[in-house]
């Protein structure tokens, strides 16, 4: 298997992105070995969180998406988010991909704490995948406008 591999030192510095680098080494299937980045971070003995993305992107997409410990800086604002969230009562549509083993099933939350979520119908997109918008992006863009044709503000 051909392996292409960014050099490390293009991953000094990056802005916002403080974690240490670690790596795991995995057989490719042919034979040879891989070396797969991971961002471990949090308290120790916290329940883990994981995400995965694919290809072409990495782990500096997430470096802000979730707070990482109660102290976060960015604690704040998701409970924040939450609470304006909770009291939100204009109509909210869940849409969702089957495709998706990472968000499949996200719907339940958003229809439980949003008040405009409840009585919504819940849409799944087949065949789409994490990108929703990308692999399957006229379908979800029909959910979007017959949503907004069939519900009244």
């Amino acid at each position: 298997m051909k392996v292409l591999r960014t050099p490390d030192e293009r991953f000094n510095g990056l802005p916002d992105f403080p974690y240490e680098p670690d790596y795991l080494m995995v057989a490719d299937g042919e034979g040879g070995r891989l070396r797969i980045h991971y961002v471990d971070e949090g308290p120790k003995g916290a329940e883990p969180v994981l995400m995965m993305h694919g290809e072409p992107s990495w782990s500096f997409l997430y470096r802000t998406l979730v707070p990482i410990a109660p102290d976060d800086p960015a604690a704040p604002a998701n409970r924040q988010a939450w609470e304006v969230l909770s009291r939100f009562e204009k109509p909210f549509l869940t849409a969702f991909s089957d495709g998706d083993p990472i968000t499949r099933g996200g719907e339940k939350i958003f229809r439980k704490r949003i008040p405009g979520a409840q009585g919504q119908p819940h849409t799944v997109v087949q065949g789409g995948g994490h990108f929703l918008q990308e692999d399957r992006g006229e379908a979800f863009a029909r959910v979007v406008q017959d949503f907004m044709t069939k519900t009244p503000l």
